[in-house]
């Protein structure tokens, strides 16, 4: 795996755009696949604690709104009595990796921190350790950190030589297949996205908000996957067909639309369904996003100016309708000069990218209107990022009715949730339900009446 590789592994769990990447071929091909019984119950089954017992079970004790005292006190009750916190997998792997990056780096290189947290992200995403929706949050922390660490001399402008200088450092973002680090260990590219999917699969299928996926509702929920994936295709061909103007009329349309369901359909048949599932995830993906830059945009506008490719009708230089070897020679020679210019604007929109980008993140954090963004800025900017996620988080997952707050019979039913030992209860996205969750939950509530 080489430098582009993990940076596209890093950008598949940031871009809502990542539906592109489930369409493709070998993503849900391991044993261990999301949608199997065991993964997908939703039960920590390591971290199965009973937070409130006093023989009635944890619905009589939490979901009962004539109780006395409000849903937050008794959040606030939950909290003084729950357990030691475990520490976090992410921050175990961060110590391991800043001794070795300390140990092995020279002191006044600028990108050590980035990589012992880079280095952090990768063993936490690829090792063996249970694997969380929180290592894909990780990233997006990791994705704005990266642009803040370009400007090596802290001036709060980022200026080309300081965009060549990280994208020559090849260990800044490193490669976890020759890293020292890893010392030869296998990795897995798709545990982390498993995570986030098998969690959002949860959410989204838990119809009776039980805390647990019963077997009907992994195959309802299964089926409605695999319907959206069809359509999903069906109206991205269809969608290319109009561009191209192969049809103009509806009918025209109705019926191609059944043509490509029925081929997509066998296309599918025999695949695991849980290979689609990137469709029931892409609104926590997005919500898991920390800097939303317009990255789409920024690559757009630098490739739009891309000259088109040698055509090879067009090397038919006598016009008689065939390619002699001569006319072949001269359409290779074109082609690879065509190449080579490919390469050295790829290098320069390289750059280019990284300092548009840094200028977007300017005008979000530039609070005294200098056009820098100093260190102070940024740290500042992160601090806010972090709070809107985690807010926008906590409303994808416990705000059931979508009215745009967690209202009190919500609350009781997360709490009802982490008694029961749900991973619907387990607010940081850890894979772990302890004291943290209810903490994280007080915290965000109290944002949210702020």
């Amino acid at each position: 795996m080489n430098r582009n590789v993990v940076v596209a592994f890093i950008a598949a769990v940031l871009v809502v755009g990542v539906l592109v990447l489930v369409l493709g071929p070998g993503f849900g091909s391991h044993a261990n696949s999301s949608a199997t019984p065991e993964a997908n119950t939703g039960r920590d089954t390591e971290n199965n604690r009973s937070i409130i017992n006093d023989g009635g079970g944890a619905s009589d004790n939490i979901t009962d709104s004539n109780q006395s005292g409000s849903a937050i006190d008794r959040l606030r009750a939950l909290i003084s009595t729950a357990g030691t916190n475990a520490t976090p997998v992410y921050d175990a792997h961060l110590k391991a990796a800043t001794d070795w990056v300390n140990a092995n780096r020279p002191a006044d290189r600028p990108y050590n921190e980035l990589e012992a947290r880079v280095l952090a992200l990768l063993a936490a995403t690829h090792g063996t350790d249970r694997q969380s929706p929180q290592h894909a949050i990780n990233a997006a922390m990791i994705e704005v950190e990266t642009l803040a660490a370009l400007d090596t001399n802290g001036d709060g402008v980022l200026d080309e030589n300081e965009v060549v200088d990280f994208l020559a450092d090849i260990e800044a973002v490193p490669d976890p297949g020759t890293h020292p680090f890893f010392a030869g260990e296998s990795f897995d590219n798709e545990a982390a996205l498993t995570a986030v999917l098998s969690r959002a699969q949860l959410d989204a299928w838990d119809t009776d908000n039980d805390g647990v996926l019963s077997g009907d509702e992994q195959q309802r929920g299964a089926a409605a996957e695999h319907e959206a994936r069809i359509q999903f295709l069906v109206d991205r061909e269809l969608d290319a067909m109009e561009v191209a103007g192969l049809f103009e009329e509806n009918l025209d349309r109705h019926i191609h639309e059944e043509r490509l369901r029925a081929q997509f359909e066998d296309s599918l048949v025999g695949v695991d369904l849980s290979e689609v599932a990137l469709l029931t995830a892409q609104d926590l993906l997005f919500a898991m996003r920390l800097l939303d830059l317009s990255e789409d945009a920024i690559r757009t506008d630098l490739t739009g100016n891309l000259p088109m490719p040698p055509e090879f009708e067009s090397f038919d230089a006598n016009g008689d309708g065939d390619i002699d070897l001569a006319e072949n020679a001269a359409f290779a020679a074109a082609n690879r000069a065509y190449d080579e210019m490919v390469e050295a604007l790829g290098a320069v929109s390289e750059v280019d990218f990284y300092l548009r980008r840094w200028n977007e993140a300017v005008g979000m954090g530039d609070t005294n209107a200098d056009e820098r963004l100093a260190p102070a800025e940024w740290t500042a900017l992160m601090e806010q990022l972090a709070i809107e996620r985690d807010q926008r988080l906590f409303l994808v997952s416990y705000d059931l009715d979508r009215d745009g707050s967690v209202s009190d019979g919500e609350l009781l039913t997360l709490m009802d949730w982490h008694a029961g030992g749900s991973l619907r209860a387990d607010v940081n996205y850890d894979g772990q339900i302890d004291a943290r969750d209810l903490e994280d939950a007080l915290t965000r509530l109290s944002r949210q009446n702020d």
